[in-house]
């Protein structure tokens, strides 16, 4: 536990994995919110395409 306390600049490495953590939280927590913040907006969700059900697209 001795090594906590050293400067970033320091421990280069576990600065960088600590922030990977932080944005990749971030990151899961924007994506689980995106309907509530869609809503809280007023933001439309784009409808389905018709023309391609379940997203396969195909001759036409």
């Amino acid at each position: 536990m001795h090594h906590v306390l050293d400067r970033p600049r320091d421990a280069a490495d576990r600065t960088g994995l600590g922030m990977a953590g932080v944005v990749f939280y971030g990151v899961l927590w924007a994506a689980a919110g995106n309907d509530i913040i869609a809503e809280r907006l007023e933001a439309l969700e784009p409808a389905a395409d018709a023309k391609e059900p379940h997203g396969i697209a195909g001759p036409r």
